[in-house]
């Protein structure tokens, strides 16, 4: 009969395990996965990663749904999808979509904004730029 080794003496081994699952379930596995999202998440927002846009337009281009888009409401919008994406750039729009892009603001006539305000509860319009002007406290001075 074999001896079974005494494993009552497990204190390094328990840590060392304890230290492993806490690192690979912990907060250094959360802070590595968030992390990774974000980069991903980063790199299809810059376009490096294309694989919805280029889904979405093979479908819009086809006039077909598939597991990853419903065409029917751009293509209601926009009839043509072809002739949408042959289009000539608006530039002025280009332009404008380009600042409301580091500013945080959205782009549309004031009727709409003030509609988004409304909605929102937020204040969304530019304001008059420049520190807000000191209000002055009128102060009584009593000679004696």
């Amino acid at each position: 009969m074999t001896d079974v080794p005494d494993l009552s003496d497990t204190n390094a081994l328990t840590a060392a395990l304890a230290w492993l699952q806490g690192t690979l379930l912990g907060t250094v596995a959360t802070t590595v996965a968030i992390i990774a999202v974000a980069a991903v998440g980063f790199l299809m927002l810059t376009g490096r990663i294309d694989v919805r846009r280029a889904q979405s337009a093979r479908a819009h281009l086809a006039a077909k749904d598939d597991g990853l888009v419903e065409v029917a409401p751009l293509l209601e919008r926009l009839g043509d999808f072809a002739g949408f994406l042959g289009r000539v750039e608006d530039q002025q729009a280009t332009r404008a979509l380009r600042v409301a892009e580091t500013t945080g603001r959205p782009v549309g006539n004031a009727e709409w904004i003030n509609e988004l305000e409304r909605k929102s509860g937020r204040s969304l319009a530019p304001k008059k730029r420049g520190p807000r002007p000191r209000t002055r406290i009128a102060a009584t001075v009593s000679c004696i």
